[in-house]
C-alpha cells in the first residue's frame, strides 16, 4: 500500500495519482501590514506602534496572523475607512472573504453597532474594515472617526485563512 508519492506534481498521499491533488507549494514568512485611508493612493499610516504579520501558505491555502497596536491616526483622514494592504497573496476563493477582529481603543460605536470585521474581496490583497449595524442592510464601513479612541491610538488583531490562486 503506497502511503506517499512524490512526482513532478508534488506530494500525494494514500496512492492518489491525480495531478490536481498534488501538494506542490509550502511557504511561510512575515510581512508588514500597511494601513491606509484609501485602497490606493490616499494617506498611509506612519510608523508608530507595532504592525506585524505572519503567514503560512500550504498549496493554495493561506493562513495569516496580524497584530497591530498602539497605532496613531496621524496623517489619516478621519472620515475615510480603514484599509489594510500588503497581504502576502491575493484572495481568490470566493467573491469576498470575512474575518472578525479583536479591536482596541475604539470610540463612537453605539450599542446597535457590532461585529467589527475585515472584508477581503476576490483578486485583492486589501482588507476593508466594516461593522454590522442593527436595521441596516449593508455592512457600513468603519471610518477613523468611529474607530479612534480619544487619546488617538487604536489597534486590532486577527487570524484568518483564505484561498489564493498565486
Amino acid at each position: 500500500y503506497e502511503r506517499l508519492r512524490i512526482d513532478s506534481n508534488g506530494i500525494k498521499f494514500n496512492g492518489d495519482t491525480a495531478a490536481a491533488n498534488g501538494l506542490d507549494d509550502y511557504e511561510e514568512g512575515t510581512f508588514t501590514p500597511n494601513i491606509q485611508d484609501a485602497t490606493s493612493g490616499g494617506n498611509s499610516h506612519g510608523n508608530s506602534g507595532v504592525r506585524e504579520g505572519k503567514y503560512t501558505k500550504i498549496g493554495n491555502t493561506v493562513t495569516v496572523m496580524m497584530n497591530c497596536r498602539s497605532l496613531s491616526n496621524s496623517g489619516l483622514n478621519g472620515s475615510h475607512q480603514l484599509f489594510v494592504t500588503n497581504l502576502p497573496f491575493r484572495q481568490s476563493g470566493v467573491e469576498r472573504a470575512v474575518t472578525w477582529a479583536q479591536v482596541q481603543y475604539f470610540n463612537n460605536v453605539s450599542n446597535t453597532e457590532f461585529g467589527m470585521h475585515f472584508q477581503i474581496n476576490a483578486n485583492e490583497t486589501i482588507m476593508r474594515f466594516h461593522k454590522m449595524k442593527d436595521n441596516q442592510g449593508a455592512n457600513p464601513a468603519v471610518t477613523f472617526n468611529h474607530w479612534m479612541y480619544s487619546n488617538g491610538y487604536y489597534g486590532f488583531a486577527t487570524t484568518f485563512t483564505y484561498i489564493t490562486d498565486q
